[in-house]
């Protein structure tokens, strides 16, 4: 599990300028070429927010959630989850959302909003382990 190795979940309140800002393209890129995420549906802007998290002594990104602050909406719109295929299945994305439920708790935002492409069986079985529910499915043409 996670307990077992150097691992540090931090809050990344603006990409633009950071570490995190080219792990979260390099992430949507492979995201896109598996076919789990939209090339069409920007997931990473300059101003979009995550929760990362930093692995070993080095530090390196080895997972990432991103969100924007939809105040209007009063909930926190996720954009992308993922961790690296090498760390997965230790309980790292678990843990950044527990950040992020957190961030979702001061904000005393309604929600945490997120799409899921209906092919990703992966993250909808992430999902649903973690508690979350299909409110709607959309229809793209």
């Amino acid at each position: 599990m996670s307990d077992q190795i150097p691992l540090k979940i931090l809050r990344v309140p603006q990409l633009g300028g950071t570490p995190f800002a080219g792990f979260a393209v390099q992430v949507n890129a492979a995201m896109i070429e598996d076919g789990s995420a939209d090339p069409h549906v920007p997931m990473v802007g300059w101003d979009t927010n995550a929760g990362g998290a930093l692995s070993g002594r080095e530090g390196t990104p080895c997972g990432i959630i991103t969100y924007t602050d939809s105040k209007w909406r009063r909930c926190l719109d996720v954009g992308m989850g993922y961790v690296l295929p090498d760390w997965r299945r230790r309980g790292i994305y678990r843990r950044m959302w527990d950040e992020l439920v957190l961030v979702a708790r001061e904000q005393k935002v309604a929600r945490i909003y997120g799409v899921i492409a209906v092919n990703n069986a992966p993250m909808l079985k992430a999902a649903a382990a973690l508690g979350r529910r299909v409110e709607s499915q959309n229809v793209v043409f």
